[in-house]
């Protein structure tokens, strides 16, 4: 589902669970407000999640790790605070992971080692 650029604005509503078969999300370069949907964490088909350039707030969801098909994580440029969750390192096929021009603070999970994220290619 690409709906990226437009004037969307609201909470992503945990509805977005239901499609647990979508493979791709973005909703980049909207108005959406509010926290990340822990119902992203249903999306196991998902490959690619852009959710940047919008005013989403709060933690990235430890939920995410129920997304295990995903490549490309992408919430570049949001107002996101708090640490980055361990569990993102049990998505083993994430290959780019995009959190730039946020709040987040503290270390990267050593688990984050173990991702290709890291490897030469």
């Amino acid at each position: 589902m690409y709906v990226f650029h437009n004037e969307l604005s609201g909470e992503i509503s945990s509805d977005i669970g239901k499609f647990s078969s979508l493979r791709f999300l973005n909703m980049s370069k909207n108005s959406l407000i509010g926290e990340i949907s822990k119902a992203v964490g249903k999306l196991t088909a998902l490959d690619i999640l852009d959710l940047s350039v919008n005013k989403l707030n709060g933690s990235i969801p430890v939920e995410i790790r129920g997304a295990t098909s995903l490549k490309d994580l992408v919430l570049s440029q949001n107002s996101l605070s708090g640490n980055i969750p361990s569990s993102i390192a049990t998505c083993s096929s994430l290959i780019s992971l995009i959190l730039s021009r946020n709040s987040l603070s503290g270390q990267l999970p050593d688990a984050m080692a173990k991702l290709d994220l890291f490897s030469k290619h």
